[in-house]
C-alpha cells in the first residue's frame, strides 16, 4: 500500500531496473507476457504454468504489452505462497478480534451510502438507513475504483480527469471463479506415471501444450462469448493435503 511517487520520481522497482547488476531487462516492462517468458525460460510448460498463475491475479492475455515483467515476478514470487490454517477466513476472524479488543465497532448487514467529506478530507461515512459514523485517524475503502470515485465520494469530490477515467476503465471482461469440491478421494492423474508427486501438487495446472491456449480464451472473452470445449485451463488447489483443517479425516477439499 504503499502511495505512488510524485511525477519524475522512480519508484522502487524502477530502481532497481537501473541497477545494470539486478538481473532485471529495462525493456521487459513494455514487453508482453508471452515476449518476456519466451525471453527467459526455454521450457514451453514452464510458460504456460506461470501464464495461468497471473492469469488468476488479473485477466490479461499473454500478448498483452506491458504486464510481462509482471507475469515473471508475480509467477515467481506465487512458488513462495503459503496457505492459512482453516482458510483465509481465519485471518478475517482474527483481525476482527485484535479490532474489537481495540475498542472497535463493526457494522454489519449495513450498506455504506455515501463517504463524508469536509474541507477535502474524508471525515466518516454514512450509512443507508441515515446513520453517520465519524472517523477520528481515516477512513479506508476496498470496492472497486468506479464505487469509491462515482457513488461512495461522487463526481463533485473527484477532480474530473480522474472521474473520466475511472469511468473509461475496462470491467466488462470476464472475471475469475472458483469452486470447492468435497471428495471422498483425491484425483488419480494418469501423468503420475512420469510424475509420481503430482498429488502433492499445491497449484495444479491442467493444460495442454498449446502455449496460444490463453490468448484463444481471450479471444473469445472479448467477443462476449464463453470459450469452446478444449480452450480453457483448468486450475486444481489441493488445500487439505496441506491442511488437514478444511476437512473430515480421510476425505478431501479441493478448489479449482
Amino acid at each position: 500500500h504503499t502511495p505512488a511517487p510524485p511525477p519524475g520520481a522512480p519508484d522502487p522497482l524502477e530502481e532497481l531496473m537501473q541497477n545494470p547488476e539486478c538481473g532485471l531487462e529495462p525493456q521487459w516492462a513494455v514487453m508482453s507476457p508471452s515476449q518476456v517468458l519466451k525471453d527467459v525460460f526455454e521450457s514451453k510448460e514452464l510458460r504456460i504454468v506461470l501464464y495461468r498463475v497471473m492469469h488468476s491475479y488479473h485477466l490479461h492475455s499473454p500478448e498483452d504489452y506491458g504486464l510481462g515483467l509482471n507475469t515473471l515476478l508475480g509467477g515467481l514470487m506465487f512458488t513462495q505462497c503459503c496457505l492459512f490454517i482453516g482458510g483465509t477466513h481465519s485471518i478475517a476472524h482474527a483481525l476482527v478480534k485484535c479490532y474489537v479488543e481495540e475498542g472497535g465497532k463493526i457494522f454489519t448487514k449495513c450498506p455504506v451510502d455515501k463517504i463524508l467529506v469536509a474541507g477535502g478530507k474524508a471525515t466518516g461515512i454514512r450509512l443507508e438507513d441515515g446513520t453517520e459514523i465519524k472517523a477520528r485517524k481515516l477512513v479506508l475503502s476496498g470496492v472497486d475504483p468506479q464505487q469509491l470515485c462515482l457513488k461512495l465520494l461522487g463526481d463533485d469530490k473527484v477532480p474530473p480527469q480522474v472521474a473520466r477515467r475511472v469511468k473509461n476503465l475496462e470491467d466488462s471482461h470476464t472475471t475469475i471463479t472458483w469452486y470447492d469440491y468435497a471428495l471422498h478421494e483425491l484425483p488419480d492423474y494418469l501423468a503420475k506415471s512420469f510424475n509420481p508427486d503430482i498429488g502433492e501438487c499445491g497449484w495444479l495446472v491442467l493444460a495442454n501444450r498449446d502455449e496460444e491456449r490463453l490468448v484463444k480464451e481471450h479471444a473469445w472473452f472479448k467477443l462476449g462469448k464463453y470459450p469452446r470445449p478444449g480452450v480453457t485451463q483448468m486450475v486444481i488447489c489441493p488445500h487439505s493435503i496441506f491442511d488437514p483443517t478444511r476437512a473430515p479425516e480421510g476425505k478431501h477439499l479441493i478448489k479449482t
